[in-house]
């Protein structure tokens, strides 16, 4: 079979380590599924999957390192496992819909996935292999179905030398009955040397005729069968089949299985039995009684416990979330994971593995995100996280399972319907993949005399919904929502409830995805400069304020003036927070603090290069500003082409009014004195845009609000 590469699109969800444990999330849109992996010798992965029989290598980052097809659209493997001279053996099919026309495909390749040789293995009609293992020989073992020999389609095991060229081949059948299909989902070597296996097969009922069960098989080196086990449909479960099976360090075998049609409410089991075949015990398990169950791989953990993968939790058609379960050695739950919903179609989980540093790989595939291969790398606890500059959409919480424990499964035997509740449901639903944006600065707006918060959107957008802006509490390091910005407006909020002439105020902010669901995370904290002044010796000013927190910078500037303009006084290092104005003139009687931004703020469209702190009057330190009898003010028409009119009627006439007009830097672009009732402010020079406008004198702001000069 000629080899093609595979240009692969990947989008790489996570690329991170947690405490020296690598962890990600990649999909891979242009292939359809992941069925199988395994960490190889050199700390990497191969990946097997279909369509197009690919293989996939990666290093242990999880970047790739070649990836090769070695069939068209309809071949798939099922199935690879590295070999003992460094390369792979792959399994499948050369139809994936199995076909009267597929055939068991066998490939093995060197360790660069260049082909050494192909088999075909079949007959006339369907054949396919689901699992493939290297035996103690050099050679491989191959199990499957086949619908060409044996009775009405039956487990089919090949039996191969280390060229492919078959030994032996055995068909076993369902018990009693050659009416019934049977087939094996996967096979494991044994220690003594020879195989176990799980799959599907029927036996006689107790209520007479044949139940469909989930079956295990033992056999010896020349694949003889030594013993069988079937779980059937008759003891509590609804058309078992087996899906996976694995060896235990004590000689034991665990098998994983769920129900074949996926009904709501269907439970997932795992089995412990004796290296004889005997129960020891069992456990079912189910993702939301309304939810569909679907489980594909287990195995066993450095710890003696089991780490178990699969899906579930659609109420009708395919599973959708993706989940991984950590257990004792008794089948008992650590602890649950869930990765991803899919909104759009299924998530599918076909194999885990623990990996070398504790952690577990995973794959699969997903809907989401365009659809396709789905690979998650997690810590030791299961958890993953995501790369902040990709956004990606997922739900990430920790689930609860409704754990069935009961008698053993057997002849007469029954499942107990006794709930054990492991954990508790998370309702509050986070996105660890959504990125926050963080906060470029906080300052106190100029036109408001309110605390405003700035970020840029210099994130990918694409799953982001809104943002969802936190206020500090009295409660040190507690944060409460106070307000929502839509990702389409201008990326600040005005936080109209906060008093900058009384108190600063921390910050953080996280994103919202399109669901509704907010990020894992927050921004970390800005906090803006809250300024005081009191009287020292006359004429002296004495300036006390708080540390700007959020980023770095070297300098404070402190200004002074009036009403008419404010002018920079002085500079001092970051390190202090207090100054004293040793001669202020007479008719200053205002004072700011203010930092650069090293790279200033561009939230979209508008550029802030600085954060200052609140404006404090050394005539009424306080902030208290006094009633100003003032009637009436219009502004008119707003927004305007030519020119506004800005009427106020001033009752104390004995009070000079000014206009400021400032653009959205904060700077301040008209300052007119209100000497009549009526002003008639031109466009000038100003620019098409929003501004914001304060009426004030030296007692107080009269009014602030916004202006905007038309688009022509």
């Amino acid at each position: 079979m000629k080899k093609k590469l595979l240009p692969f699109i990947i989008i790489a969800l996570v690329s991170s380590a947690i405490n020296a444990q690598t962890v990600f999330q990649k999909v891979y849109p242009n292939i359809y599924k992941g069925t199988s992996i395994q960490q190889t010798t050199d700390g990497g992965y191969i990946i097997a999957g279909g369509y197009n029989a690919y293989l996939l290598k990666l290093n242990s980052s999880g970047n790739t390192m070649w990836n090769k097809t070695y069939g068209d659209s309809s071949y798939i493997f099922n199935s690879v496992q590295q070999t003992a001279d460094g390369g792979y053996i792959a399994a499948g099919s050369s139809d994936y819909s199995y076909s009267s026309n597929s055939d068991v495909y066998l490939v093995r390749t060197n360790s660069t996935g260049d082909t050494l040789w192909t088999k075909y293995y079949g007959g006339t009609s369907g054949d396919y292999a689901n699992s493939v293992k290297q035996t103690p020989d050099g050679g491989f073992i191959v199990a499957g179905y086949t619908n060409s020999f044996g009775a009405n389609g039956d487990v089919y095991l090949i039996k191969t030398d280390a060229n492919g060229n078959i030994l032996w081949t055995k068909t076993i059948g369902s018990i009693g009955s050659s009416s019934y299909n049977s087939y094996a989902n996967d096979l494991q070597n044994t220690f003594d040397g020879g195989y176990i296996l799980t799959g599907m097969a029927h036996y006689p009922s107790m209520y007479g005729g044949y139940d469909e069960t989930m079956s295990i098989i033992k056999l010896n080196s020349f694949g003889d069968t030594l013993w069988t086990r079937g779980i059937s449909e008759s003891f509590g479960m609804d058309y078992p089949i087996g899906k996976s099976i694995c060896e235990t360090s004590d000689s034991g075998i665990v098998i994983l299985g769920f129900p074949e049609y996926y009904t709501p409410g269907g439970k997932a089991y795992i089995i412990k039995l004796n290296a004889n075949g005997d129960t020891l015990w069992t456990k079912s398990f189910i993702i939301l009684t309304s939810n569909q169950t679907e489980f594909n791989s287990i195995k066993q953990t450095s710890d003696g416990g089991f780490i178990i993968a699969g899906s579930g939790g659609s109420a009708g058609g395919s599973p959708k979330k993706v989940y991984l379960i950590k257990t004792d050695s008794n089948g008992d739950t650590l602890w649950t994971k869930s990765y991803v919903e899919s909104y759009s179609g299924p998530s599918k989980i076909y194999d885990v593995e623990q990996t070398n540093d504790g952690g577990y790989i995973i794959i699969g595939n997903t809907s989401s995100f365009g659809g396709g291969m789905y690979l998650i790398k997690t810590d030791s606890a299961g958890n993953t996280t995501c790369d902040q500059t990709n956004g990606c959409g997922l739900n990430f919480y920790n689930t609860y399972l409704q754990i069935y424990s009961g008698a053993t499964l057997g002849s007469g035997g029954t499942v107990s319907n006794t709930l054990t509740i492991i954990g508790t449901l998370d309702t509050t639903y986070t996105n660890p993949c959504l990125p926050v944006p963080g906060i470029c600065m906080v300052t106190v707006d100029s036109a408001t005399q309110k605390n405003m918060v700035i970020w840029e959107k210099n994130i990918d957008t694409t799953f982001v919904n809104s943002y969802n802006i936190y206020r500090e509490t009295t409660t040190s390091g507690v944060y409460a929502k106070i307000g929502n910005v839509p990702n389409s407006s201008l990326s600040t909020f005005i936080d109209y409830a906060s008093n900058p002439p009384q108190k600063a105020n921390r910050y953080e902010i996280t994103t919202v995805d399109l669901h509704g669901i907010e990020s894992y995370t927050k921004s970390a904290a800005h906090k803006t400069i809250h300024l005081s002044v009191n009287l020292g010796n006359p004429p002296q000013i004495n300036l006390i304020w708080d540390n700007y927190e959020g980023f770095n910078f070297g300098t404070y500037r402190i200004w002074r003036g009036n009403s008419n303009s404010m002018y920079l006084i002085d500079s001092i290092q970051s390190t202090l927070t207090s100054y004293t104005d040793q001669a202020p003139p007479a008719g200053d009687s205002l004072y700011f603090i203010e930092v650069l931004h090293p790279g200033g703020c561009t939230p979209t469209k508008n550029a802030y290069t600085s954060t200052i702190s609140n404006i404090v009057n050394k005539n009424n330190p306080s902030g208290i500003t006094e009633n100003l009898a003032v009637t009436i003010f219009l502004l008119y028409p707003n927004p305007f082409n030519i020119s506004t009119t800005i009427y106020l009627k001033n009752d104390n006439q004995h009070k000079q009014f000014y206009f400021i007009l400032y653009d959205l830097c904060g700077r301040a672009v008209q300052t007119i004195e209100l000497k009549n009732e009526t002003t008639i402010l031109s466009k000038g020079n100003l620019k098409n845009g929003m501004y914001f406008y304060k009426i004030f004198n030296d007692s107080g702001i009269l009014k602030t609000g916004k202006l905007i000069v038309q688009y022509m």
